[in-house]
């Protein structure tokens, strides 16, 4: 049995037909998941520019981190003792 490549005309659908819109649909899903990947790396991706500094700044960096969290810590202290004092 031999099939016949023509082009359909009228609404018809050939075997040709399915599988030119197969190749496209699997293209079109190739690029959307390399659009999501490109996405995703980029939102979940750790910011280059601010880990690829100096060494020195990123020093800096983690030292005002660690003071402000002592300074935070400092100031829940004091609130948490206020809230828990006994009053007289």
């Amino acid at each position: 049995m031999k099939i016949a490549h023509t082009t359909s005309t009228s609404n018809d659908i050939t075997l040709v037909d399915i599988v030119k819109k197969r190749i496209e649909l699997k293209h079109k899903i190739t690029l959307q998941k390399e659009k999501i990947a490109n996405t995703s790396t980029e939102l979940f991706a750790p910011l280059s520019s601010f880990s690829s500094g100096k060494p020195y700044l990123n020093y800096f960096k983690n030292s005002i981190n660690i003071l402000n969290g002592a300074i935070l810590g400092y100031k829940l202290m004091k609130k948490f003792r206020h809230f828990f004092h006994k009053k007289g």
